[in-house]
């Protein structure tokens, strides 16, 4: 028994399958294809209010998981939006879940209707409605690096900060191309943390608006490229420190 525990145990979990996909013609981001959904789809709540995706539903309801000692979520609406996928483009309706691990998740209904076939051991998926085999995104971060900066402790950004050296003169020169050497002092981090100075003319204003009740509205979230939990975390302390 041990021996065929020992031959078994690593295929208890399997690979997870993703795809890069383009929303709203303007927002490249990834969607985890779950082989256990059983919803269309679903997208996180933050990646909704960012995109300013139309509802067309505000019915509301409980998510439960396999087990019921699992936390469940909630639905907050359905959106309808536009995805493209290998160039392949369509409408389609998700449900809103606030909190979501992923930026989306496609279930076994899109699967149906796109002839999707999986083929995790080989990180790519056949969409059969695009006719072609999609390698599987290599823009994915980890189930706990996504969307989760909003929760780091100052502690993490502060270790974040101590794991990154200060490059020296001749470093940053060996890594400048001739025409850029001069200007190699403009490369210190500490230099690359300060401000521009304000120049007439030049200047521009960025008008962040207020609720009704005169609170700050949040900010649109949206991944502009693939970083680091690490890279994520002082991102988000250098915006802090120079909005407030």
């Amino acid at each position: 028994m041990a021996r065929r525990w020992e031959e078994t145990k690593e295929l208890m979990n399997g690979n997870l399958v993703y795809t890069d996909v383009l929303l709203q013609k303007t927002l490249g981001t990834f969607a985890l294809i779950d082989e256990g959904c059983q919803c269309y789809a679903a997208i996180n709540e933050d990646l909704v209010e960012g995109l300013g995706l139309p509802y067309v539903s505000h019915e509301t309801r409980e998510v439960t998981g396999a087990s019921r000692a699992m936390q469940g979520s909630s639905i907050e609406g359905v959106v309808a939006l536009r995805m493209e996928i290998a160039g392949f483009r369509q409408t389609i309706y998700a449900y809103v879940v606030p909190g979501l691990a992923f930026p989306m998740i496609l279930g076994n209904p899109w699967k149906a209707q796109n002839k999707i076939r999986t083929a995790p051991d080989k990180r790519r998926f056949y969409h059969g409605r695009a006719r072609k085999w999609v390698t599987e995104s290599r823009n994915h971060r980890s189930r706990d690096d996504v969307m989760t900066v909003a929760s780091a402790r100052p502690g993490d950004v502060e270790k974040a900060l101590r794991s990154k050296k200060e490059l020296t003169l001749e470093q940053l020169e060996s890594m400048l191309p001739p025409e850029l050497k001069d200007m190699a002092p403009l490369f210190y981090k500490r230099n690359a943390q300060k401000l521009s100075p304000h120049r007439p003319g030049v200047d521009h204003r960025i008008e962040i608006r207020n609720l009704p009740d005169g609170s700050r509205a949040p900010l649109p979230w949206g991944p502009l490229y693939s970083m680091s939990k690490d890279e994520l975390l002082v991102l988000r302390k250098f915006l802090d420190d120079f909005l407030d």
